[in-house]
């Protein structure tokens, strides 16, 4: 989980390091499905907030094949879950290392629905920073589903200004931007 303050370097190299070795204990040819997702794939694409934690998503196959390895030399491994819900897609990852990492697109869906339902005010810069980078090189999120479009909506009314909600309708699709922007314009 992000926090508001900046992540030591070092901090940040571990924990990139960490899913490094992660996807080297998954199959050579499955690698590439274990796709670093949350704070660290923020890092990943240059963000300076602070987390503690690497959280990765892939075919349940590829994490049996880890848990496998990991519990043959290390029989007191536990997992553990954060209770946050299942990813049920991504539209685009790009490789990283081994492995994979979620788009910032993917992962402004995904800081959307944290904000809404933990709120901290690390989840709220996050999603800030990933909205001016989304922008910044130009994506367009693809269409939202409506449960997306109401945590993106419910996101931008709790944490955007007025000029970062105009961001946030600029990389919408035009009929994503017309349900979210109405929603916002009533704050304005």
């Amino acid at each position: 989980m992000p926090k508001y303050r900046p992540i030591p370097a070092p901090l940040g190299r571990a924990l990139i390091e960490c899913f490094r070795a992660t996807t080297r204990l998954a199959r050579p040819d499955m690698r590439h499905q274990l796709v670093l997702v949350g704070g660290a794939a923020s890092i990943a694409h240059s963000s300076v907030y602070y987390t503690e934690d690497v959280d990765v998503v892939a075919p349940c196959n590829v994490l049996t094949d880890i848990w496998k390895v990991l519990t043959a030399g290390a029989p007191n491994f536990t997992i553990e879950p954060d209770g946050k819900d299942i990813v049920d897609r991504i539209y685009v990852t790009e490789p990283f290392f081994e492995g994979s990492v979620a788009s910032m697109s993917d992962l402004l869906r995904f800081r959307a629905m944290t904000v809404v339902d933990c709120g901290s005010g690390g989840e709220s810069a996050d999603f800030r920073w990933l909205l001016s980078e989304v922008a910044r090189v130009g994506q367009v999120l693809p269409g939202l589903d409506s449960e997306e479009l109401e945590y993106m909506s419910t996101a931008g009314r709790s944490c955007l200004g007025r000029f970062d909600r105009l961001v946030l309708a600029a990389i919408l699709s035009e009929s994503d931007a017309k349900v979210v922007f109405a929603d916002l314009l009533s704050l304005v």
